[in-house]
């Protein structure tokens, strides 16, 4: 009897909370993408509008192509990215001679290109001189770096580590490093730890310029200084990183505070704020903001104009990291593609495709371009929850649920003898 209810209270918590399977008519928009026959991987970029139309994380883009089946794809956000790959070597020649520490690294015959070392030595607060030599004979070395430096310094609630020095990019086979003490704090030789050498590469990201509403600086006041805002509307709830502005003026220094506003009855957030500056003419006169990436419809700028006319902002353009659609080619059996988006409660499609992707794509790979957004017209709006359409459905399972406890309840209280008669637990 008790496992009965419980079973059928558990099945009734579960229609309370059932989702229905997913379908195209859950997505309000999507984008056509002619795409010609051919192989390999092609990309999309996702413009304003797919942008302000899809959820922050792109977890409801959906691809599909003309006959109906799903394409699986990866999605790629074109942010600048610095990458470390580290190289296999054999340590050698080890030594300590007066207050100098070195090293010799081999890194085979079948080494690739290099351009970085990590040192890593022992103490918690130091700041040792680094030089890196390079030779294909471990006989004739060429400086690849000179006194540079590397410094730790702790304390009990933060740290700074500087552990790696850059050199131009070689294939030398052999590098030697030598770690000093800086004269100012320490006089005996370094205790190396490790040396490892690695190829640090520096892969650029792309930026996408999106179209702002902009109005003119209006007049107002900072802690009783005169001021000046700028209000920047965004076409939807877009990602952005940065600022671009022209102004006329050559020299300013000007404390600001950008902000980002999410509406009416919603606090401002101040994702930027310190001193903008520019001395003497740029060629283009354009001045660069740049802050960590907020999701936004409208950002707000106050610049602090103490005694100096207002800034006469000019084009105004606020940035994003490309976002961008991958799909491998061959898994298209007809075009043209569609790119559907707008369903909030879509769940990740978790494709495979990401997992293979190189770190950046050749110059070779189609890069396809989305038509206008079209709403989708089998798009139905989601049905209240259960809970909602049937409200009398939350009593009856709160009551299964309390009939099969007070059921365990007075099992518990009452233990049943071999004979069939009830007696009273003592505890």
């Amino acid at each position: 009897m008790i496992r009965r209810l419980i079973l059928l209270a558990a099945v009734a918590a579960t229609l309370l909370t059932a989702q229905d399977a997913e379908t195209l008519s859950g997505w309000q928009f999507y984008k056509e993408v002619l795409v010609s026959a051919g192989e390999g991987l092609a990309t999309i970029d996702l413009d304003a509008e797919a942008l302000a139309g899809s959820r922050d994380d792109g977890e409801d883009l959906r691809l599909y192509d003309a006959r109906g089946n799903e394409i699986p794809f990866a999605l790629r956000v074109l942010r600048d990215v610095q990458t470390s790959e580290r190289l296999a070597a054999e340590e050698s020649n080890r030594s300590a001679t007066g207050d100098i520490a070195a090293v010799t690294l081999d890194l085979g015959d079948e080494h690739g290109d290099h351009n970085q070392i990590e040192v890593v030595t022992a103490g918690a607060n130091y700041r040792w001189r680094v030089s890196v030599l390079g030779s294909d004979d471990a006989g004739d070395w060429a400086t690849l770096s000179e006194r540079a430096m590397i410094f730790r310094f702790s304390s009990a609630t933060s740290g700074v580590l500087v552990s790696r020095v850059r050199y131009p990019v070689n294939r030398f086979r052999f590098i030697r490093v030598a770690v000093s003490p800086d004269q100012k704090t320490a006089s005996t030789a370094p205790v190396i730890e490790s040396v490892t050498v690695h190829l640090a590469v520096a892969i650029r990201g792309q930026e996408l310029d999106l179209p702002v509403g902009f109005s003119v600086g209006e007049a107002t006041r900072i802690n009783g200084r005169p001021a000046s805002t700028y209000t920047i509307d965004l076409p939807g709830r877009l990602p952005t990183h940065a600022l671009r502005f022209t102004t006329p003026t050559e020299n300013f220094s000007r404390q600001i505070r950008l902000e980002s506003i999410e509406g009416d009855n919603v606090l401002p957030v101040t994702v930027s704020s310190g001193r903008l500056d520019r001395q003497g003419a740029q060629p283009s006169n354009e001045t660069a903001l740049r802050f960590r990436e907020v999701f936004t419809p409208k950002l707000r700028l106050t610049v602090v104009d103490d005694h100096n006319p207002p800034l006469q902002l000019i084009q105004p353009v606020v940035v994003s990291a490309v976002r961008q659609v991958v799909v491998d080619l061959n898994a298209v059996a007809e075009g043209p593609l569609r790119l559907y988006y707008g369903n909030p409660s879509a769940r990740a499609p978790e494709h495979d495709v990401g997992a293979g992707l190189p770190r950046s794509l050749d110059e070779g790979v189609s890069r396809l371009l989305a038509g206008v957004q079209q709403f989708n017209a089998n798009y139905q709006e989601p049905p209240p929850p259960l809970n909602e359409r049937a409200p009398w459905l939350v009593y009856v399972v709160l009551g299964l649920v309390s009939l099969a406890l007070l059921v365990i309840l007075r099992s518990l209280v009452f233990d049943v003898d071999d004979d069939g008669e009830s007696s009273r637990l003592s505890v």
